[in-house]
């Protein structure tokens, strides 16, 4: 089906603490609608706490409609965005049709930037301004075109790929012997994955999960690296700890 508009209000929402929208978005939705001629009129608005005003009755106050950029501490949870572009005298955007020409990707393209902190947040509709909810406006006409819309949850995993491995070549050897060593006792400056736990660093040479990289923890990498040890007994897994370090199940 032909388009000459879209409507697309999101809403973002905190499921679990950590993981949420970082500072900066890809606008694709719409700049992919621009670029193609389709659209003479973008906007891009800014609701923060979308649940709280009563959006989808009546008239939304200038404190609650925000424009701007996306940039700063504007994403706190529940937040919204809407993007929209209208029509009115070039090409209809024909169905199937790309933004951008050769791209080979979808026009409505959306790109979120996350911290790193595992947690899990919801992206759903959202009535931000009256009659604007999520609608897609059908070339040659004044109907719109109302989608259904399934709710999804984002899960941000706790993800450690360079834990216990402080050269990160995962291949335990004499390199992470000497890294742990310098850390443990000679005033190396630790390594840290800050991905490991909600975003908290951890050190790479803290195999023992106790918070500091010390004797026990250099006794451990000489035992995977050169003694045949099987990692799973002698290297803790912080993603199993809530919080770091203080509930991390003890090793044999």
């Amino acid at each position: 089906m032909a388009l000459t508009g879209l409507v697309l209000p999101l809403e973002i929402r905190s499921v679990t603490g950590g993981a949420f929208i970082a500072n900066s978005f890809d606008y694709q939705a719409i700049n992919r609608l621009a670029a193609s001629g389709v659209a003479q009129h973008v906007a891009r608005q800014f609701f923060p706490d979308p649940e709280v005003a009563n959006e989808c009755s009546g008239p939304v106050s200038q404190m609650y409609r925000l424009p701007g950029s996306a940039s700063g501490t504007f994403f706190a949870s529940p937040s919204a965005i809407m993007w929209s572009g209208v029509n009115s005298t070039e090409p209809c955007l024909a169905a199937g049709s790309d933004g951008v020409p050769g791209s080979g990707s979808p026009s409505l393209l959306l790109t979120f930037d996350v911290t790193a902190a595992s947690g899990e947040f919801e992206i759903d509709t959202c009535c931000v301004r009256p009659a604007n909810h999520l609608a897609y406006g059908i070339c040659g006409t004044y109907d719109c075109l109302l989608p259904a819309f399934t709710k999804g949850v984002i899960t941000i995993a706790c993800h450690c790929p360079c834990w216990a491995d402080p050269h990160c070549d995962s291949i335990p050897n004499v390199q992470d012997v000497v890294a742990t060593v310098d850390v443990a006792f000679r005033g190396g400056t630790p390594t840290f994955d800050l991905s490991c736990w909600k975003g908290n660093p951890a050190e790479r040479t803290d195999l023992s999960c106790d918070g500091v990289s010390t004797v026990i923890d250099v006794v451990r990498m000489v035992d995977v690296a050169f003694r045949g040890y099987d990692p799973a007994t002698r290297i803790c897994d912080p993603c199993l700890c809530d919080p770091y370090p203080t509930s991390c199940p003890p090793l044999p």
